[in-house]
């Protein structure tokens, strides 16, 4: 009988991002194989739900590289030491050198073994590419393993493992509706939302996911006299990590530059997410960088909530795969807008279809870390 795997996951912070959220989603998968779950990473909101599901968390200030943070090598290597994990599952660049550094400080014959999680295309450069060097990569775009797979690293084509991005479908069932409890619980704290149809872009408060895009096109909204009959209302979902807060002030100004403070309501991170994309009219997806993207955008396919916009990137694969007629050109504005408006006059939902499963994709990384044992 084969002893159960001790993983070790390392991870800047659990702030609630894409990236905590995968962190919890194999923690949980491998608590129900029978796995010994392990996160080292700064603390965050979603530590007690880590704890509560039976991993086991140890604090590192490692969420703001620097010299200092360097010298956290030193406890994680204590800790590797202790724990004794089978394998290390890294899922960012200063991670990975950061365990990379630990490692050597060990006996070789007893270094676990590395798997990385790659969300976007390494620029060339030492630093950048040592996600790329662990024993196995795991991508969740098809697009990104095949830009990988050009790459000049020896046998990565060989470790490279595509695993598409999964969501639960029982969290998130086909036209599912929120109860009148949650109606009435966000009236009292959103009274501007109550009989508008909202518009919503989910996703983190960062330079990446669209913001000004979005804002642009609220602004041509309120003057567009098809809606006149039709209240709407700009719904941004997704938070600021701390040292993001800057730009979460700049943005909120920009509302207020382009007079939609009355159209606009900033709900930040929600646990109540699911409930948020099902009582929207129409969710945007408006990625400036191809290779960031909320997962969001899946979870409001499977809902049923129709999705528009740009075919770039994870989020365009989504859109091509399950809503091809959400899909549009990149940075084809006017396109994107006569999409929107026929959306916003008439409540439309998208016919089930088969999605990619959580439980697909947390197998296919359980299977990756016995294929290292």
């Amino acid at each position: 009988m084969k002893k159960p795997l001790t993983i070790l996951q390392v991870v800047s912070a659990l702030y609630g991002d894409p990236l905590s959220r995968d962190v919890l989603d194999y923690s949980r998968a491998m608590i129900n194989k029978g796995y010994r779950s392990l996160v080292a990473s700064h603390d965050g909101p979603q530590v007690p739900q880590l704890v509560a599901e039976g991993g086991k968390h140890y604090s590192l200030p490692i969420h703001h590289p620097g010299l200092w943070t360097w010298w956290q090598m030193f406890p994680l290597r204590r800790l590797i030491q202790t724990e004794k994990p089978d394998l290390i599952h890294v899922h960012e660049r200063f991670s990975w050198w950061l365990v990379h550094c630990a490692l050597l400080g060990l006996p070789a014959a007893s270094r676990p073994a590395v798997v990385s999680t790659v969300h976007q295309r390494c620029p060339p450069g030492l630093y950048s590419t040592g996600l790329l060097r662990s024993e196995r990569v795991i991508v969740h775009s098809h697009a990104l393993w095949e830009f990988l797979q050009q790459r000049d690293i020896p046998g990565l084509a060989e470790r490279l493992l595509w695993l598409p991005r999964g969501i639960e479908p029982d969290e998130f069932p086909h036209g599912y509706q929120p109860p009148a409890t949650w109606w009435h619980r966000l009236y009292r704290e959103f009274p501007e939302l109550e009989l508008k149809q909202w518009i919503t872009l989910p996703g983190k408060l960062d330079h990446d996911h669209g913001h000004g895009n979005f804002l642009a096109i609220l602004q041509r909204l309120k003057t567009d006299r098809r809606l006149e009959n039709h209240p709407w209302h700009a719904v941004i979902l997704g938070g600021a990590d701390p040292l993001d807060q800057q730009y979460l002030y700049q943005l909120q100004s920009e509302v207020e530059q382009r007079q939609l403070h009355d159209c606009v309501t900033f709900v930040g991170r929600r646990q109540d997410r699911r409930d948020w994309l099902a009582a929207s009219q129409l969710v945007l997806a408006l990625p400036d960088n191809p290779d960031s993207v909320s997962r969001a955008i899946l979870e409001a396919l499977q809902l049923g909530v129709p999705v528009v916009g740009w075919k770039r990137g994870l989020a365009g694969e989504w859109l091509e795969d399950f809503y091809p007629a959400g899909a549009i050109a990149p940075d084809d504005f006017e396109c994107l807008y006569e999409h929107v408006v026929p959306l916003l006059c008439e409540r439309q939902r998208i016919p089930a279809g088969p999605l990619h499963s959580l439980k697909a994709m947390t197998e296919g990384v359980l299977a990756c870390y016995e294929s290292l044992r």
